[in-house]
């Protein structure tokens, strides 16, 4: 229990630090907080201001490019204002590349609306190239009707071929022999003869092209259709597989004007013959399934541009013209101007011609890149050049197709522009990323406040710690010193009251023998000395906590020295049973020794061992040479020292926990002055215990003589 004493001292100190370093040290950290705070609003106020000046530059760069666009467009027009069809690609081509922000260039006249770059599997129903088959011949060429009849009435094929091939020498017109080669070719087929009519069908692919037969489709598109229905080419499936991959390409390459639902039958058919041909038991080499994947993955993709274009021309046909042309102030000025298409955004860029008449292009147009395609959006940003830790993206209204820098998880978003008039329809949308904390703290502004609220944290911290360390220390101390008192003055009543008593019966003369009263002096002896250590020690120990003692060494005889006190310890508690045990080794050098010092050190060992030796009544003492030292070990099998409490027997006014030990009579002092005198003469003392078998004390002191010694012992008892 803290005594009142206690706790005023504790009070005090609590009181004493709160003054001078906590209030002050919190206050300091108050200040270096605020000036955190204002330090970093500052530097977010600067952080937006930089970026809005990027996000400005990022505007003007792309605002340039739609500009150099814009110019190109109205050049092309000024320079020719009426424009074959053959002619447009070149200036698409032209326009193409006036910046990486265009994407697909168009031109719209009152009678057309051209993509000229633009990949396209099929046009508007409208734009398909028909040409109507000539049925002429049917009267004319008597026979062409004598092999229809041979075909289809007397189901003689092989007369109706060779009928085919009499017609054929009559028919003069293009389109009647194309009439006639199918016929043919059919006839053939029919008959089994699959080589000669897979020579026909190459025959009309190859000499009749630009022609088309019933429903639009062109004549040698037919043709190869027609061939790949029976894959007869004499087990060469391979030239078959090659055929598939070549028509994929003929569609992509817009070999063909079709109508959509054309392109959709065409691929339904090459889909079914490539099905037939690898089916089992086909042995086509893999090369080929990876020819037909990548070309129908292809053709997928154009099949959606041509979707795609097809939705623009119907939408920009009727929106963009009438927004454009209709409000047409009788400049050449350019017009912006945004659209959603099959739900995308699409922005346009059109330069419409002042008085354009029927037969001239009334506009040019752009659809800008980055709407499909980020690439030229991402090659502009490339060239800019960021400050640290800021990253740029661009993107359309949803963020889907954003382009710019990679953006970590610690990436946080600071401003976000758009367009002037929404048009492109892109947002810029810039981020910073934050430095690490020890880098933020060793460049910015702000690192001296940082440092000063460390340092104050720190303080308070670390004088919390000592001054938690210290209260408990002072504590302790006034808890031990009150202790220490308390057992000083049991120790002390006790030999005092012995004598008193003894003295008083010696001296009114009641004790009626004589050897009683020598055993009465021998007691009041044995209790003087017992007080005069005690007196001695604690002389001894506030000479050492001062600094005050002085050791008087001369060189002594160590074998001799231990003798003399082991005797004088052996003459004090012979009457109670115990026994001394010496053994000396021969010829010991000298050491150099305070007599006194040393011997009241090892009284202290030897009334140690006696009153912690248990049942046991002998102690054992050795002088022994080892490794240049001269050692004196005290060794009992008392009741041991528990391992975790060696380190702490040698502290001021400790005992142990022990029933055993804290019944015992002592002050906590005999084991830290021994270890005062032997570190004063410059040696070591060190304990070796096992709880329940005893405890050896071994003191090492230095000799002053190096000869050799005998290993021989003597005994003493």
């Amino acid at each position: 229990m803290m005594t009142v004493k206690q706790l005023k001292t504790k009070t005090r100190l609590l009181v004493f630090f709160f003054l001078t370093v906590a209030v002050p040290s919190l206050f300091l950290a108050y200040l270096s907080l605020r000036g955190i705070q204002s330090e970093r609003a500052a530097a977010e106020r600067d952080l937006l201001e930089q970026h809005e000046g990027i996000a400005q530059s990022i505007v003007n760069v792309i605002e340039q490019e739609l500009q150099r666009i814009e110019q190109t467009a109205d050049d092309l027009l000024n320079r020719q204002r009426r424009q074959d069809p053959s002619d447009l690609r070149s200036m698409a081509e032209r326009i193409k590349l006036s910046s990486p922000l265009v994407g697909e260039p168009f031109f719209v006249s009152k009678t057309q609306f051209v993509f000229p770059l633009a990949t396209r599997l099929f046009r508007r129903e409208n734009d398909a190239q028909m040409i109507p088959t000539s049925l002429s011949m049917t009267e004319s060429n008597e026979e062409y009707l004598q092999a229809i009849q041979r075909e289809f009435q007397a189901r003689d094929f092989e007369g109706a071929s060779a009928a085919y091939a009499e017609a054929l020498k009559k028919a003069t017109a293009p389109q009647d022999r194309v009439t006639v080669l199918f016929a043919h070719a059919r006839a053939l087929s029919r008959s089994q003869k699959t080589n000669e009519a897979a020579s026909v069908y190459g025959e009309i692919a190859r000499r009749y092209k630009g022609l088309s037969i019933a429903g639009g489709i062109p004549v040698d598109l037919a043709a190869r259709l027609e061939l790949l229905k029976g894959l007869r080419f004499e087990g060469e499936s391979s030239q078959a597989a090659d055929e598939i991959v070549k028509m994929y390409e003929d569609l992509l390459d817009g070999t063909w004007s079709l109508a959509r639902v054309q392109c959709e039958f065409i691929l339904s058919s090459l889909k079914t013959a490539w099905s037939r041909l690898s089916a089992p038991p086909a042995t086509l080499p893999s090369i080929y399934e990876e020819r037909i994947r990548k070309a129908e993955e292809r053709l997928q993709g154009a099949f959606e541009s041509s979707e795609e274009l097809m939705a623009l021309e119907a939408r920009v046909l009727t929106d963009l013209l009438s927004v454009i042309l209709t409000r047409h102030d009788g400049t050449s000025s350019s017009r912006r101007w945004k659209t959603t298409v099959n739900s995308r955004n699409v922005s346009v860029i059109a330069v419409p011609s002042k008085g354009a008449n029927a037969e001239e292009i009334s506009m040019v147009g752009v659809l800008l890149k980055a709407d499909q395609d980020s690439s030229g959006l991402l090659s502009l940003l490339e060239k800019l050049v960021l400050p640290p830790n800021t990253l740029v993206q661009v993107g359309n209204e949803r963020d889907d197709r954003a382009v710019g820098s990679l953006l970590p998880e610690t990436a946080r978003k600071t401003i976000q522009v758009e367009f002037p008039g929404g048009v492109p329809a892109w947002t810029i949308t810039l981020y910073h990323r934050d430095a690490a904390f020890f880098d933020q703290l060793l460049t910015s502004r702000r690192r001296v406040y940082v440092l000063a609220f460390v340092l104050a944290v720190g303080v308070v911290v670390f004088g919390s710690i000592l001054m938690w360390r210290m209260i408990a220390r002072e504590v302790e101390l006034a808890k031990l010193q009150a202790d220490f008192v308390s057992t000083v003055s049991h120790e002390l009543r006790s030999p005092l009251t012995s004598i008193r008593q003894l003295s008083e019966m010696l001296q009114r003369g009641r004790i009626p023998s004589e050897e009683r009263r020598q055993r009465y002096y021998d007691t009041m002896v044995e209790q003087s000395e017992r007080l005069s250590l005690l007196v001695e020690n604690i002389l001894d120990f506030a000479r050492f906590e001062e600094g005050r003692k002085v050791f008087h060494v001369e060189e002594a005889d160590i074998n001799s020295f231990v003798s003399e006190v082991v005797d004088r310890m052996q003459h004090q508690i012979q009457h109670e049973g115990y026994r001394i045990s010496l053994v000396t080794a021969e010829a010991l050098p000298p050491a150099r020794i305070d007599r006194d010092a040393l011997a009241q050190a090892l009284v202290n060992l030897l009334d140690n061992a006696i009153k912690f030796s248990g049942s046991s009544k002998e102690v054992r003492v050795e002088v022994l040479y080892d490794d240049g030292c001269v050692a004196i070990k005290v060794i009992d099998r008392g009741i041991g020292i528990r391992q975790d409490e060696i380190k702490k027997i040698f502290d001021r006014f400790y005992r142990g926990p022990n029933e055993d030990v804290l019944a015992t009579r002592g002050t906590g002092l005999g084991l830290t002055i021994v270890k005062y005198v032997v570190e004063g003469h410059g040696g070591t003392i060190a304990v070796q215990s096992e709880l329940g078998n005893g405890s050896t004390f071994t003191i090492k002191l230095p000799t002053t003589g190096t000869e050799d010694y005998a290993h021989g012992t003597n005994s003493h008892h």
